[in-house]
């Protein structure tokens, strides 16, 4: 699929960005999501409560690139370094 850019968000703006929101608008409710760092050599996996409440301790603007999605993989999150937020369905 076609990446989609989420306009009017960007994550570098901790003080209004909440990961879940963009779960909510883009009706996802997952209740553990993988996380890509780099070359999906090391992903991780965590709860999405736990990943929202922490993202701001897990990503690091202007540096990381990270791509959120799950065990199926329909569909995937993007976050760049620079904040902005697309999505992909598969």
């Amino acid at each position: 699929g076609n990446c989609k850019k989420i306009k009017s968000v960007n994550a570098e703006d901790d003080k209004i960005f909440i990961l879940k929101n963009i779960f909510n608008k883009l009706n996802i409710h997952p209740e553990s999501v993988l996380i890509n760092f780099c070359r999906f050599d090391d992903i991780d996996e965590m709860k999405l409560d736990d990943l929202n409440k922490y993202f701001y301790d897990i990503w690091y603007p202007v540096v990381e690139d990270i791509e959120i999605f799950d065990r199926e993989c329909n569909w995937m999150i993007l976050i760049s370094h620079d904040g902005d937020v697309g999505y992909i369905s598969f």
